[in-house]
C-alpha cells in the first residue's frame, strides 16, 4: 500500500490511532509502527495528555516497536502532560525489557514525574527487582527506599 496519509495528516497523532491497534498481538503492533514510520508518520506526534508513540509503546510494553521509534529518532526523554517518561511509564507498567533497552539508550534515569517520582521510585514502590536491578546497573540514582526490596543486587 502506498503512503495514505493526507498531507495534513502525516504530521498529527491522527495515523498512530488509525494504522496501529494499541493493545494487540506485539508482532502485529511492531509491524504497523514500522508501516506508519516508513510512511513518514510522525514518530514525536502528541495524542491526548501529551502521549507520544515512544511512550505508549513503552508502556504496552512493545520493545520492537519502541527500538523502531528510537531508531526513526523519535525523542527518549519526551514527557506527557503529567511530566512521565517512556521510561517512567515502562517502569510503573512493569516492562522490564523496555525498561532496559530505554535505560542504555540514554533515556534520562532520574527525571521526575509530577509527582516528584523517579522510574527508580515508581519501580520501588512497586517492589518491582528486575526493573530496580536493570534501573541501578544503568546508573540510576537509588531510591531510598530501595532497602525494601533488599534483593536487587
Amino acid at each position: 500500500m502506498d503512503n495514505p496519509f493526507e498531507p495534513f495528516d502525516k504530521h498529527s497523532w491522527k495515523p498512530w490511532d488509525k494504522y496501529v491497534s494499541w493493545g494487540g498481538d506485539p508482532r502485529t503492533v511492531a509491524a504497523q509502527i514500522k508501516k506508519v514510520v516508513k510512511w513518514g508518520g510522525n514518530v514525536n506526534a502528541k495524542g491526548d495528555n501529551d502521549i507520544t508513540p515512544l511512550i505508549k509503546a513503552s508502556a504496552y510494553g512493545y520493545l520492537s516497536g519502541v527500538k523502531t521509534l528510537f531508531n526513526a529518532e523519535a525523542e527518549i526523554n519526551d514527557k506527557t502532560s503529567h511530566k512521565e517518561s517512556a521510561l517512567i511509564v515502562a517502569a510503573t507498567s512493569d516492562k522490564d525489557k523496555v525498561v532496559d533497552y530505554l535505560a542504555n539508550s540514554g533515556a534520562n534515569l532520574d527525571e521526575k514525574d509530577e509527582c516528584g517520582l523517579s522510574a527508580m521510585e515508581r519501580a520501588t514502590g512497586r517492589r518491582k527487582r528486575r526493573i530496580i536491578k536493570t534501573l541501578i546497573k544503568a546508573g540510576a540514582t537509588p531510591s531510598r527506599y530501595v532497602a525494601i526490596c533488599n534483593e536487587y543486587e
